[in-house]
């Protein structure tokens, strides 16, 4: 009787311990993988941010400022290093750039990878005066060069130029 209980009791304990290695198995990623969790959280935060910068190429503040709310990213770069602000100087929306420059202040300098410029980059070589003026009374640094390594264009004579060719 003692060799079948322990027999019986050994049988148990195997089946237990494969049930809770099963357990283990099923909720933490092996070695390589990710959690399925953290992949669906990841999916969703690009998401979010194609949203954001949508929002922003088409100009619909009201969907940059929702999604602004539900916490979205706006110091995000897309693949080629252009902030949201970048695009919104694009976009030529005065209001998005407020918006986006009282909210996410830390952009104003932000380069792109490509060029080297800044949003007052932009917006001085597209002649945008407006806008010029909110990224300069935000703070935006007037003697920034662009990463052009033959002109190496400062902002300040850009700006310069804007404000000249804008007066005539």
């Amino acid at each position: 009787m003692g060799a079948w209980a322990a027999e019986g009791a050994d049988g148990e304990a195997r089946k237990a311990g494969q049930r809770w290695g099963r357990a283990i198995r099923g909720s933490v990623p092996r070695k390589g993988q990710r959690d399925d969790g953290a992949r669906r959280r990841r999916s969703l935060e690009m998401e979010t941010q194609k949203e954001l910068f949508e929002s922003v190429k088409t100009m619909d503040l009201t969907k940059l400022q929702e999604l602004h709310l539900k916490g979205a990213d706006l110091s995000a770069l897309d693949q080629s290093g252009c902030s949201i602000l970048h695009h919104a100087v694009d976009s030529g929306s005065k209001e998005t750039v407020s918006y986006i420059v009282k909210n996410a202040p830390n952009l104003l300098d932000v380069a792109d990878t490509l060029l080297g410029e800044t949003a007052l980059h932009r917006a001085a070589s597209r002649g945008q005066r407006t806008i010029c003026g909110f990224l300069v009374d935000a703070g935006a640094e007037l003697m920034k060069p662009d990463a052009q390594v033959t002109h190496g264009h400062m902002v300040l004579p850009l700006v310069q130029e804007t404000s000249v060719l804008m007066s005539n």
